[in-house]
């Protein structure tokens, strides 16, 4: 999910993802995408979120982070049907 990983930390997030690739292997990188012309808006920033806001958020961010290292968090995905 490169739009979580932040802008400024892109070019580490890729090269990270090609340094763990061994040669001629492939990853699939899950992004959510949005018009160039609309990008700036929705930095965080720019969408009015004030400083404590921000501090939250990251403290969050490191949270997880922590919980996925730890081994203590994951992601599943599931699938839900609606008997008829």
């Amino acid at each position: 999910m490169s739009e979580a990983v932040g802008e400024s930390f892109w070019p580490l997030y890729f090269r990270t993802l090609r340094r763990g690739l061994a040669p001629g292997a492939q990853a699939l990188v899950q992004s959510i995408t949005i018009d160039d012309a609309r990008f700036a808006a929705y930095r965080v920033r720019a969408q009015g979120f004030d400083g404590t806001f921000i501090r939250t958020w990251r403290l969050y961010l490191d949270y997880c982070d922590a919980g996925f290292s730890e081994g203590q968090t994951d992601v599943r995905y599931c699938v839900i049907r609606r008997a008829h």
